[in-house]
């Protein structure tokens, strides 16, 4: 299920374009896609000090 919600956000416009889109729900995205439903360790997830 957490796939299909994957799918439908990487769809979103923000994402057509270089740089357009949120970094954390990409890494999200690109995780998913190579990890399947190994849970997204959290811990290392959020904004750094350039963001």
């Amino acid at each position: 299920m957490e796939q299909l919600h994957h799918a439908k956000l990487s769809l979103r416009s923000e994402y057509n374009r270089i740089d357009r889109g949120d970094d954390a729900t990409m890494n999200e995205i690109l995780r998913n896609y190579s990890k399947g439903e190994k849970p997204y360790p959290k811990k290392f997830a959020g904004k750094d000090e350039d963001d």
